[in-house]
């Protein structure tokens, strides 16, 4: 009976069918057609905006699938023949399967094999795709459509829900007088879409059989409306719960066992700053391996008097933004960093004028190199393990090394590209190319199973101000070293000192 409904819905559905396999197949052929670098830019637009359309497609493949046989009513042809619920059930995730995934699966592998990568690599990096997209996109619409009767309803639902969690949050900023939740723009993000992934896949695992089996649509609603009641409630959580997990879940917590953190205002930085209200304290970190990176992902400063009088407490940043500073070990040991303070103007006045005890918490992560890869920086093609398919080439100013990437799977989120000429021993600055995910595992999901990734550094200063280590003229002897990151330990240190006012570097 399965495979009999299976033929009906096809018959009924082919057109929304066939649309969605295009649209995945479309999706694909757009990328490849960009290439490591993303050209032309004509095409990146769209690129960019068609796996949106996928998405559009599966939701509307999935619920006509669903509503081919609704479940809430009791005048329906399956109730009155009747049908088995498990044939059902069954039956309408065997459409799917053919119908979604059965394209997206060929659709993905072709994309990878069509790259240069082996058969393997290929599948692997499919599979992972149409799992993420089977839980983050059809589980949700799956369950939505066993309680609905339509596709508008389908749509107001999910626009109510988003108005919900939207709402929620809002209100959380609010309540934290216009600060964002305490771990945006971090490493941490991963927890918000791993909750909500977390809260869509235990509704829909209860909603689905309780519709198919016992149709109790009322009691499938308010399960719906828990999950979305439930949803915006890892913003109200603080920054200290949050990390604590982070760091339980470190890989490597024994590599920052010898990390210390030492407040050094006798160490004045040679340049103030120049933003109100802002000063800088001279940082010592001692105890880093060689090759990491040491990301201080925030900082909170408790002022004292000297009698011990509590004067100010909050973060040292008031204004969280996506720019991460990285503190590089390139020999490990001890190095010295500035930590920036944004002070309410009263403090900002008060620390001008006497001497405070300054207690600083900072949550710290540890990057250590997981690979290290080399190749020519002029029309250099190479494939890697870590990075996949990678080119190289000047770009079109004449200032940088250009990389592009294609690789199945997710992308690294931290790596840095370095230009180094082996008969000089000449070395240009690292560029960091680093959006820090802390994520214990990452799933590709968008745009497809393949990632194109990328960065660049530089060699030349147009404008003539920078002279560099490695310029033009050494760039055949060259070699672009790509390095890949990845975090290893999550960890707290406590620093504090006396702090006079001639210490603070001020504006």
């Amino acid at each position: 009976m399965r495979w009999h409904i299976v033929r009906k819905d096809l018959a009924q559905l082919w057109i929304f069918a066939a649309i969605a396999a295009f649209a995945e197949f479309a999706n694909a052929g757009l990328w490849f057609a960009l290439g490591p670098f993303q050209q032309p830019q004509e095409l990146v637009v769209a690129a960019q905006v068609f796996p949106f359309v996928v998405w559009i497609a599966i939701l509307f493949l999935t619920v006509a699938a669903v509503h081919q046989d609704p479940i809430p009513g009791a005048s329906q042809d399956w109730l009155v023949r009747p049908i088995r619920r498990m044939d059902l059930l069954q039956a309408k995730l065997l459409f799917l399967l053919i119908t979604v995934h059965g394209p997206m699966l060929l659709a993905d592998i072709m994309h990878a094999i069509a790259n240069g990568f082996p058969i393997r690599a290929s599948f692997e990096a499919a599979i992972l795709h149409g799992a993420a997209i089977f839980v983050v996109v059809e589980l949700p619409l799956l369950a939505l459509a066993t309680i609905t009767t339509s596709v508008m309803q389908v749509m107001l639902t999910l626009l109510g829900a988003w108005l919900i969690v939207f709402a929620a949050v809002l209100t959380g900023t609010a309540i934290r007088v216009g600060t964002p939740p305490p771990f945006a723009l971090s490493g941490m993000q991963w927890m918000t879409p791993a909750f909500w992934m977390l809260l869509i896949a235990l509704a829909a695992f209860v909603i689905i059989p309780l519709q198919y089996f016992r149709r109790e649509t009322s009691r499938a609603r308010r399960i719906v409306g828990a999950a979305v009641i439930l949803a915006p409630t890892l913003s109200f959580s603080s920054w200290g719960m949050v990390f604590s997990f982070q760091e339980a879940l470190s890989p490597h917590p024994a590599d920052a066992a010898n990390v210390a953190l030492v407040l050094s205002p006798a160490a004045k930085p040679a340049t103030p700053i120049s933003s109100d209200n802002t000063v800088r304290l001279p940082v010592t970190i001692s105890g880093l391996p060689p090759e990491s990176l040491l990301l201080i992902d925030r900082a909170y400063i408790h002022l004292l008097g000297l009698d011990g009088t509590g004067l100010y407490r909050g973060r040292t940043t008031l204004k969280l933004s996506s720019h991460h500073d990285f503190v590089h070990a390139e020999e490990g040991g001890e190095v010295h960093t500035i930590q920036q303070i944004e002070f309410p103007a009263k403090i900002y006045e008060l620390v001008r004028t006497r001497p405070v005890r300054a207690e600083i918490e900072f949550s710290l992560t540890l990057f250590q190199t997981e690979d290290t890869e080399t190749m020519n920086p002029l029309n250099g093609d190479k494939r890697m393990a870590a990075f996949g398919w990678c080119k190289a080439r000047v770009d079109d100013d004449g200032d940088e090394i250009q990389l592009g990437c294609i690789k199945p799977g997710a992308a690294p989120s931290c790596f840095g590209l370095e230009l180094e000429n082996p008969e000089s021993g000449g070395r240009n600055p690292e560029t960091l190319v680093c959006d820090p995910d802390y994520a214990p595992y990452a799933l590709p999901f968008y745009p497809d199973a393949v990632s194109q990734f990328g960065g660049a550094v530089r060699f030349a200063d147009k404008h003539g101000f920078a002279n560099f280590p490695v310029d033009a003229s050494q760039l055949p002897q060259a070699t672009l070293m790509v390095q890949w990151y990845r975090p290893g330990a999550h960890f707290t240190r406590d620093a504090a000192a006396e702090i006079q006012p001639a210490d603070w570097v001020l504006h």
